[in-house]
């Protein structure tokens, strides 16, 4: 793939999605700088954002291949997600959504009053609620632990 292609404009992501291939991916798999690094991420994030989240993706294996590429990049150069302002709350909160779940659908935590007294500040995970959702959802206790 040339790195030439600029990826500023949502037309060019577009169009540099739809020629990549599973053989370009592959190809691809080595990043060998930070403009391939970032042309990666845009069009994962264009594929991700504009494909269906379903098995029968035809993109699926695409955004697979270059989510692979991108994290062997980000490993050899050190990258590292800033996850210091993220909290328990925080992370809680993403779940339900990602999962599409209520107060009410998390056991793990207790009855539908106390998952919202968690949501609001009031009250803290405590260790057997952190099993139960780390468990659940196969996370780390660290990210509940904040």
């Amino acid at each position: 793939m040339p790195t030439t292609v600029k990826t500023s404009g949502k037309k060019n992501i577009r169009s540099l999605a739809k020629e990549m291939s599973e053989a370009k991916i592959l190809a691809w798999m080595n990043l060998k700088d930070d403009a391939q690094y970032k042309q990666a991420i845009a069009v994962l994030e264009y594929l991700m954002l504009n494909t269906p989240d379903s098995p029968d993706n035809p993109e699926s294996n695409l955004i697979e291949f270059l989510s692979i590429a991108v994290e062997k990049y980000e490993k050899a150069h050190g990258y590292r997600i800033d996850d210091s302002s993220v909290t328990a709350i925080d992370v809680l909160k993403h779940l339900m959504e990602e999962h599409g779940l209520t107060q009410s659908d998390l056991p793990e935590i207790g009855n539908q009053a106390k998952v919202s007294e968690i949501l609001r500040g009031v009250r803290k995970l405590n260790t057997r609620q952190i099993k139960g959702l780390t468990e659940r959802f196969n996370i780390s206790a660290d990210l509940l632990l904040k």
